[in-house]
């Protein structure tokens, strides 16, 4: 049984990292602007302040996000966690600064394949863990999924 167990754990360590790509979101040039271990994105728009507020808040809503907490005089929203693909949740941290919106994701594995970690050894469930680029892997995914959001909302100035 150990054995088995041992076989579960690999398979599911495999699921986690190997199996996930960001590719498909993110043309060459743009993978090629990313520096390795960026976690922030940062955009200019031509709105300001509240109206800056207001279209990224509306924007998220209409795209199926939830906001967890928002506080528009200190211009932070945050979402809750949403499934993007390949068994992935992310979830938006936005900071607004008069005409920029400064980007930051978090990602976990869903419930399902979380259960399914459960499954193949005790302990496991780290939660949500900040993302980085990194070409491949869930962090690298929910960093590009970032990056495209961000793109939709303003023009990216930098990545951190």
């Amino acid at each position: 049984m150990k054995h088995f167990n041992q076989g579960i754990t690999i398979v599911f360590i495999v699921l986690l990292s190997g199996c996930v790509t960001p590719n498909a979101l993110l043309t060459p040039e743009e993978r090629g602007v990313i520096p390795k271990g960026a976690t922030k994105v940062i955009t200019q728009t031509d709105k300001y302040g509240s109206d800056l507020f207001d279209f990224v808040y509306s924007t998220l809503i209409a795209d199926g996000f939830r906001i967890d907490e928002s506080n528009e005089d200190q211009g932070y929203i945050s979402t809750q966690g949403k499934e993007i693909e390949q068994e992935t949740m992310i979830r938006f941290s936005i900071v607004i600064i008069d005409s920029t919106a400064q980007f930051t994701v978090q990602w976990n594995v869903t419930a399902a394949m979380q259960a399914g970690l459960n499954a193949g050894f005790s302990g496991s469930g780290s939660g949500w863990s900040e993302a980085n680029w990194g070409d491949t892997g869930r962090p690298s995914l929910a960093f590009a999924y970032m990056y495209k959001y961000a793109e939709k909302i303003g023009t990216v100035l930098g990545i951190k």
